[in-house]
């Protein structure tokens, strides 16, 4: 499959994928539908990928389709591997009260006000409004509805 690969730049360790990504992993178009390059890599050089289990990476960057740096796993196989690599933080009990601020946060309270402002002012949808000001659909929408930053 030369149109997948002439979208690959290889290095030492990961295969980076270099054309269009959604949500920060390679999107690859292949039957009418978009895949994950990183599911398309596994199932090219691995076979299917047999339904409920996801295709994981080793080296935790979302663009590698280096086939040996992916894994079969169930979704808490995945979250099991986030928390024990240190990219998933749990709250103290494993409960969120509405409106908290997330303990991984990244955004300044001037930033707040002004995604804020851009919510209360769109003209469009949120997922417009996202790709806009660089800021994840997830985070505008949490916002929105008052899960994250709402004083």
């Amino acid at each position: 499959m030369n149109r997948f690969f002439d979208k690959v730049h290889k290095t030492d360790s990961c295969w980076n994928w270099t054309a269009s990504t959604r949500n920060g992993y390679g999107a690859f178009k292949i039957n009418g539908k978009v895949e994950g390059a990183h599911r398309v890599s596994w199932v090219l050089n691995n076979g299917e990928i047999p339904e409920g289990l996801f295709v994981c990476h080793k080296c935790d960057n979302p663009r590698c389709v280096n086939p040996e740096h992916l894994f079969l796993g169930t979704a808490s196989d995945n979250m099991k591997d986030c928390y024990n690599k240190g990219r998933l933080i749990i709250p103290i009990k494993g409960n969120f009260k509405k409106g908290h601020i997330p303990f991984n946060r990244s955004l300044s309270f001037e930033q707040i006000i002004h995604i804020k402002n851009a919510i209360k002012n769109r003209t469009g949808s949120l997922k417009l409004l996202s790709a806009t000001i660089d800021v994840s659909y997830q985070l505008l929408r949490d916002i929105n509805c008052g899960r994250v930053y709402k004083n």
